[in-house]
């Protein structure tokens, strides 16, 4: 029979420089997942935020549909002295329609008088 050569996995002692490179590798390893660590906390507060502003966008829709209205801002016109004097009627402008009818303030009628001197 022939001599032949195999391969076993059998017990190594490291050298003090295999140590050393071996150190080396496990504090760059160690690097790499701790900014790789710090990328997924970067991410995950990313999209956490993300999903936090399509949740407040989910209910703002939801309580528009829900309400069946919104307040925005119209532009509206103050009629003093209308429906009678001493009242005021503020009308919107996009549909022509009475907001309220309330009396004037004190302030109001003076320049009501003003007004009238003036002319």
């Amino acid at each position: 029979m022939n001599n032949r050569t195999i391969k076993l996995d059998l017990r190594h002692t490291f050298s003090d420089k295999e140590i050393n490179t071996l150190g080396r590798e496990l504090g760059a390893t160690l690097q790499r997942v701790e900014k790789l660590e710090e990328e997924k906390a970067e991410l995950s507060a990313d999209f956490t935020a993300k999903i936090k502003r399509e949740k407040l966008d989910l209910h703002d829709t939801s309580r528009k549909i829900q309400n069946g209205y919104e307040l925005r801002e119209i532009e509206c016109q103050i009629r003093y002295n209308e429906p009678e004097v001493g009242k005021k009627t503020t009308i919107r402008t996009d549909t022509v329609k009475t907001v309220r009818v309330e009396a004037m303030t004190e302030a109001e009628k003076q320049e009501e008088l003003k007004l009238a001197e003036v002319e």
